[in-house]
């Protein structure tokens, strides 16, 4: 709500938005599109998330006889015990849902150099940016690194996007997505540096002086360049929430990134701890994180009774990526079903082969379907397209595993 999906989504949309007014397709049509007034956009914002806050979280908090709120800092005791401001509070069953923060990479001169992360677009970040970046270096090759960069150059920033792998969006997406979301984000105007590695950053008088290194064989001087840019925004991943919680007070085991570890009931290595939402890891979103916690709490009082609880199919979930034209899955990737040993065949197309996109002046996307060889059985969908957040839930109405090929003619 205050730095996830509401305030990005409503800035994402204001430019896309902005972006068809400059770049009008149909002939006959004369828009114009000023410049953005950026402070205003994010009053707006900052507005709507407070409207929606209230609705969605303290009304209903504080109209719930059941439900009390305590303001504080949180600190485990044992393992039924938490400290909130000098006060220990004991129960039953504990509830971990306290999220993930940035990630920040180890940059040598980082810590003497301002930069933003993705809270910047939050109502209560101290780095919170009220004006738009000239040039702008964005670090990272995910969903979030691709959203924002994306959203800045069409608000008018000039944008390099570094990234240190050798494709965008390189975790639990089929490769093709990546490689079309590079080809329409060149097309746009945006610079997209594939495996380049920030090594040092410094501040030089009112510019930020990036220099990264190319994983790529060769001299030592040639695989190095040096960028400046008037801001830098870091979009390299999340870590947990977990500092100061004092989890091992209470025996709460932590994987090797410091995510929580929860069997597939949400229960911890403690028992009556349980935890969901990004603190547990991937995959992250703010719906997933919800129905865990209902999943979670369901569990809770079935815990006498095993074949009562009940565990969450991520694989039938679907995911998106709110560039322009959205990125959309569900289901397995073409590594994933090699990796459990499931012999496949696979459909693509491109979107220029469909009347629908076609109508648009639009037709940059494609779409591949993963399909099990011997069944037929469609395992995954994978779409890049207008839309495509909203198409792929035909698939998933079908979910991946049980349907045949012919139930999409």
């Amino acid at each position: 709500m205050n730095r996830g999906c509401i305030p990005s989504k409503f800035l994402i949309n204001a430019a896309k938005i902005y972006h068809q007014h400059k770049s009008l397709k149909f002939n006959g049509l004369n828009l114009t599109a000023n410049p953005v007034a950026f402070e205003a956009l994010i009053k707006q914002k900052d507005s709507l998330v407070e409207k929606l806050r209230k609705a969605k979280y303290m009304d209903i908090a504080q109209d719930s006889p059941n439900i009390t709120v305590i303001e504080g800092t949180a600190r485990f005791r044992n393992e039924h015990s938490v400290w909130v401001n000098g006060k220990l509070y004991s129960a039953e069953h504990i509830l971990v849902t306290t999220g993930a923060c940035p990630f920040i990479p180890p940059i040598r001169g980082l810590d003497k150099v301002p930069y933003l992360t993705s809270e910047l677009i939050s109502t209560e970040s101290g780095t919170r940016l009220s004006y738009l970046p000239r040039k702008l270096v964005v670090l990272g090759g995910g969903y979030i690194a691709c959203e924002l960069a994306q959203m800045f150059h069409r608000f008018g920033s000039e944008v390099i996007l570094i990234v240190r792998g050798n494709r965008l969006l390189p975790t639990g997406f089929e490769p093709i997505l990546g490689e079309t979301l590079l080809n329409i984000f060149t097309e746009e105007g945006i610079t997209v540096m594939l495996g380049y590695q920030p090594i040092e950053v410094q501040k030089c008088e009112d510019e930020i002086q990036l220099l990264v290194k190319s994983s790529d064989e060769g001299s030592e001087s040639l695989n190095k360049k040096l960028i400046s840019a008037s801001h830098l925004l870091i979009a390299t991943g999340v870590c947990p929430n977990t500092a100061g919680l004092n989890l091992e007070a209470a025996g709460i085991q932590k994987d090797e990134a410091g995510f929580i570890v929860v069997d597939g009931y949400f229960r911890t290595s403690t028992p009556g701890v349980w935890a969901v939402g990004d603190v547990i890891g991937p995959p992250l979103a703010t719906p997933i994180s919800a129905r865990e916690a209902v999943l979670a709490v369901h569990n809770m009082f079935a815990a006498e009774n095993e074949n009562e609880m009940k565990s969450m199919n991520y694989i039938a979930v679907p995911r998106a990526v709110f560039t322009d034209p959205e990125v959309a899955t569900v289901g397995l990737t073409t590594e994933q079903a090699k990796e459990l040993e499931i012999e496949t065949v696979s459909r693509t197309i491109t979107l220029e082969h469909v009347p629908r996109a076609n109508c648009l002046l639009d037709t940059r996307g494609v779409a591949k379907m993963l399909i099990k060889k011997d069944t037929q059985q469609v395992l995954g969908v994978h779409l890049v397209a207008h839309n495509a957040s909203e198409i792929i839930h035909e698939a998933t109405l079908s979910p991946p595993m049980r349907t045949n090929l012919r139930g999409y003619h």
